[in-house]
């Protein structure tokens, strides 16, 4: 709430100019703060969260400045003045909005945001384009592919942060009660497309149905919207596939 005074000048009815004091008050709205982007009130860390900051009720007059933050980093848009992208480092983001009206930095609101770990995202095993359960049996002939899948929603949302890689892929055949034997390793493997074996090789060839097979990925690492590659922790049951091989 403001208040003012002012004196109004009138003539009278002799018209002689008499000042009037006068005194009320004005209630000032805040001006609404304006969010658009697929995720509102989350964003991912280490990730190119994009989001468009409006103020309508400033209309023409809204000159934003989004340069103090913390928690992370901003990036503006080269076309768009309304358009940040949110580089989040930590479990809070701080967004401080201002904008610049007559020469002068005038704040608007302060938003705070929680930040998230991208969904952890699986190894499946495919066969003829299609994805099995190797556990129910792979046929010896067959050629496999071990693919990793990022989250649905999180790819949907945010694709060029929802890239993997991996250090290697490992094909390992367990013989009876022995320790298991690594068959093949195909290092920088291109995860996410998919890395292929052929299982009738090496001691898998006189393998008997029944026979166990792993395949196992080491190392995932996520790369980003800036191609920085990030340490994606996963436990090892999440990155071995296990396998039955029949006829």
């Amino acid at each position: 709430i403001q208040h003012y005074t002012a004196m109004i000048k009138v003539p009278n009815a002799e018209g002689e100019i008499i000042e009037i004091p006068v005194k009320g008050q004005f209630k000032v709205r805040k001006p609404e703060v304006v969010i658009r982007s697929k995720a509102l009130q989350i964003l991912y860390k280490d990730c190119g969260n994009t989001v468009d900051v409006d103020v309508p009720a400033l209309g023409e007059s809204y000159n934003p400045d989004f340069s103090k933050s913390t928690g992370g980093n901003i990036i503006k848009s080269a076309t768009n003045k309304k358009e940040i992208t949110i580089v989040p480092s930590a479990r809070d983001f701080m967004l401080s909005i201002y904008s610049n009206t007559n020469g002068q930095s005038v704040k608007i609101d302060n938003l705070k945001y929680n930040v998230i770990k991208p969904a952890t995202p699986r190894i499946a095993l495919y066969a003829g384009g299609k994805e099995i359960n190797g556990m129910a049996g792979i046929g010896k002939k067959q050629s496999v592919t071990v693919k990793l899948l990022p989250d649905t929603e999180f790819a949907r949302t945010l694709p060029r942060d929802s890239r993997y890689k991996a250090k290697s892929v490992k094909l390992m055949f367990k013989d009876g009660l022995g320790p298991a034997t690594v068959i093949q390793t195909l290092s920088g493997a291109d995860i996410q497309n998919g890395v292929s074996f052929n299982l009738n090789q090496g001691a898998l060839k006189n393998a008997y149905p029944g026979a166990q097979v792993f395949f196992e990925v080491e190392e995932v690492s996520r790369v980003n919207f800036q191609n920085r590659s990030i340490e994606e922790p996963m436990p090892r049951t999440l990155l071995v596939l296990p396998g039955v091989l029949r006829n």
